[in-house]
C-alpha cells in the first residue's frame, strides 16, 4: 500500500496527542515504512508551531504548547522555519506505548 498524506491523515485521525508527540508519532510512522521526513519549529501567524515536511507535503502538528491536537495539512500557509528538529523514531513497540500512555491519561483532562 502506498503512503499519502490522505492515508496517513486518517490513520492519526482518532490520536489525539500533544504537538510534539505528533511530531514524534509522524517521523516514527513514516521511518518505519521506509519513507524520509523533515521535522521543524517554525512561525505560523506569530505563533511557534511543529511541522513535518514529508510524502511531498507539509504537515501541522500543533502548536508547540498544545495538547491533545488533530494533525492537519498546511496548505497556503506563509511560515517561518526557526530551527530543524533533531527526532529519533521510535520502535513500532514503543509508538504503542506512545498512544497507550496518551488513552490512559484521557480521562485526567
Amino acid at each position: 500500500m502506498q503512503n499519502t498524506p490522505e492515508t496517513l491523515l486518517q490513520a492519526c485521525e482518532s490520536l489525539r496527542l500533544s504537538a510534539w508527540d505528533n511530531v514524534r508519532y509522524l517521523v516514527s510512522v513514516l521511518a518505519l515504512q521506509g519513507e524520509q521526513a523533515k521535522a521543524f519549529e517554525a512561525q505560523i501567524d506569530g505563533k511557534p508551531h511543529y511541522l513535518l515536511q514529508a510524502l511531498g507535503v507539509c504537515f501541522d502538528c500543533g502548536r508547540s504548547n498544545s495538547y491533545q491536537v488533530q494533525i492537519r495539512l498546511l496548505t497556503d500557509t506563509e511560515f517561518t522555519p526557526m530551527k530543524v528538529l533533531d527526532i529519533t523514531p521510535l520502535s513500532a513497540e514503543q509508538l504503542g506505548y506512545l498512544c497507550m500512555e496518551t488513552a490512559h491519561f484521557d480521562h485526567c483532562y
